[in-house]
């Protein structure tokens, strides 16, 4: 008689594994949860066939995702989905079995949060579909349980500072280093990531015929999509870098009156106060002034291919799908050019 499987611990993952069917199924991290687990398996094995559904839990699936998430994807990528997957899993519970999940589910828990715009729905839903296509193509499941959960579909992003309100925005924080990390989000159209994390090894300054040229290059193992990012900057901003640079030779350039680098949380705190002292509308966030920027640049007649580079996108499709609306009226002023 052949001998029922055993589960067994596999160190690259440190998690614990059972072979069903020639398939190896993720149980758990824990030891104990991981034989309780592999008891439920024996028990359902006559009702269930592991070919159609195996017998592993939703919590195996996620926990083994964000390991190889977490050795396999930037930081800031598996903050995003542990972030998601751990709220997902609080309202589905650790003992919800793969094969028992169903699209009402994940929808149920959004529903829990009526304060999440349709943009963050969308990546909330994203973020739970993500581990279980991965697992599929890695063997552990035949087929995604939430595949088909359908998904909002994601505002665009017309939330622009007017002239006025950006000013208003400096007075508010005159004095305050917060106005230095506002005026290189205004004036180089960065991401809010990059401001953040931008040290004095980025910072560089180079000379093209008789231009004097400052910049920020980030490599690519620090950018996103893997490719070597530059920051073109005004002579504002360098002159700023010039003074943080030799404040701060090592670490985040631009940080908080206690010399601390700016965290999410905290300049999210900072746009709480900027919304509600300005009387702003809610969307409007750090990544606001880069929509500004972008629009104001389209507004002012620069092409969409330089705006691409200039906003670190590999193409212009971004900036025209964004922001079509605006390319419109460019191309309405361009036909009354073109007629005379």
């Amino acid at each position: 008689m052949p001998r029922s499987p055993r589960p067994w611990f596999r160190r690259q993952t440190g998690s614990w594994y059972v072979c069903i069917d020639g398939k190896q199924v993720p149980l758990s991290k824990d030891r104990d949860e991981a034989h309780r687990i592999w008891h439920r398996f024996m028990a359902r094995r006559q009702r269930v066939p592991a070919a159609d559904a195996p017998d592993a839990t939703v919590a195996s699936i996620l926990d083994t995702f964000l390991v190889w998430c977490r050795d396999n994807r930037r930081r800031r990528t598996f903050d995003v989905y542990r972030q998601y997957l751990q709220s997902f899993l609080d309202h589905a519970g650790k003992e919800l079995l793969a094969d028992e999940l169903k699209p009402f589910h994940v929808m149920r828990w959004v529903e829990q949060h009526p304060d999440w715009s349709a943009s963050t729905k969308n990546l909330a839903i994203r973020s739970v579909q993500r581990p279980f296509n991965w697992a599929v193509r890695q063997g552990f499941l035949d087929r995604s349980p939430v595949a088909n959960v359908e998904k909002p579909t994601p505002g665009r992003r017309e939330a622009v500072l007017s002239n006025n309100e950006w000013q208003a925005a400096l007075e508010l924080f005159a004095g305050d280093p917060f106005q230095d990390l506002l005026v290189a989000l205004r004036e180089t159209g960065c991401r809010v990531h990059e401001a953040r994390t931008v040290e004095a090894r980025h910072f560089v300054e180079t000379r093209h015929g008789d231009q004097e040229i400052a910049l920020w290059v980030f490599p690519a193992a620090e950018s996103k999509k893997n490719r070597q990012r530059t920051v073109v900057l005004t002579d504002r901003v360098r002159d700023m870098c010039r003074r943080l640079t030799a404040k701060y030779p090592k670490g985040p350039m631009f940080r908080n009156r206690q010399g601390r680098a700016w965290s999410k949380n905290a300049i999210v705190c900072r746009f709480r106060r900027l919304r509600e002292r300005l009387s702003l509308p809610e969307g409007t966030t750090a990544t606001t002034i880069r929509h500004t920027y972008c629009t104001r640049a389209l507004e002012s007649g620069v092409d969409p291919v330089t705006l691409a580079t200039l906003m670190g996108h590999a193409d212009t499709s971004m900036v025209a799908r964004v922001y079509a609306h605006l390319q419109l009226d460019h191309l309405k002023r361009a036909a009354q050019q073109a007629a005379g």
